[in-house]
């Protein structure tokens, strides 16, 4: 598997348990609050066990190797329809609404002329 794409940070109690005098800890646990404490120890224990389920799902997946199909021509046809008639409902809905919308006409003819340019790219 690759360098760890993701570190775990050291848990903000055990940062405050460093910087502390251990003679103060339980007071300032006190302060903050027990429960928060023990939630805030919770949930870096939980994150400890992610991170490990998430290194052997990635070693895991390196060993077998899925090979996907290609995404069918019919699938992007259809997100650039949708877009437009996205964009055309949008321009519908600014002429009705605002009549004296002219920036966000301007916004909808970029985008259009953007998606258009998009679109050739493909």
């Amino acid at each position: 598997m690759e360098p760890a794409a993701f570190e775990l940070q050291p848990s903000i109690w055990k940062l405050i348990t460093q910087s502390c005098p251990s003679e103060e800890q339980e007071e300032v646990q006190r302060i903050l609050g027990y429960a928060i404490v023990e939630q805030t120890r919770e949930l870096y224990d939980e994150a400890c066990t992610h991170l490990k389920i998430w290194n052997q799902l990635g070693d895991e997946s390196e060993e077998r190797t899925i090979h996907r199909l290609p995404e069918p021509p019919e699938v992007r046809e259809r997100l650039v329809q949708e877009i437009k008639f996205l964009l055309e409902h949008f321009e519908q809905k600014g002429k009705q609404s605002l009549r004296n919308g002219t920036r966000k006409k301007q916004i909808v003819e970029y985008v259009k002329q953007q998606g258009a340019q998009a679109c050739g790219e493909m």
